[in-house]
C-alpha cells in the first residue's frame, strides 16, 4: 500500500528543475520534520504518513538527479529501501546526514546555505 501511494505521488508530482544542493537540503529538511514528529508527544497517523511520503518522494527526486537505481516500488520495505538508497548516496559521496542528528538544518537558514553537499570521501 505504502509503495503505491508513493509510487503515485513520485509519478504525478510536477517538480521544478532542481540542483544537487537544493535536493538535498529539502531532504534534510524532511528528515529533520521526521525526527521532530518521532519526539512530539501528539501525532497523527495521517500527519506521520504525509512526512515519511513526503521524505522518499525528495530521496527519490535525489537519486533520480544523480542516475542512482530507484523505484517507488521498490518501498514495499521502506526501512530497507531508505538504507539502501543511503548507502548508494554514500558512495557518490553525497552525505545527507543519515548517520547523525548533527547534520540536521534549521529551516531558518535555508538563505544562508552555502556549503558543499559533498562529503570529502
Amino acid at each position: 500500500m505504502y509503495s503505491e501511494l508513493l509510487s503515485d505521488l513520485y509519478t504525478h508530482t510536477p517538480t521544478a528543475p532542481e540542483s544537487e544542493e537544493t535536493l538535498v537540503m529539502v531532504l534534510r529538511l524532511c528528515r529533520q520534520r521526521l525526527r521532530r514528529r518521532e519526539i512530539a508527544a501528539k501525532h497523527g497517523l495521517a500527519e506521520d504518513l504525509a512526512l515519511e511520503l513526503d521524505h522518499d518522494r525528495t530521496l527519490l527526486r535525489l537519486c533520480a538527479y544523480l542516475d542512482i537505481e530507484h523505484d517507488p516500488a521498490r518501498f514495499i520495505t521502506p526501512l530497507a529501501e531508505r538504507r539502501r538508497l543511503e548507502e548508494e548516496l554514500l558512495r557518490k559521496g553525497v552525505d545527507i546526514g543519515a548517520s547523525g542528528e548533527s547534520e540536521l538544518l534549521d529551516p531558518n537558514a535555508w538563505p544562508a546555505f552555502r556549503g558543499s553537499v559533498r562529503s570529502a570521501h
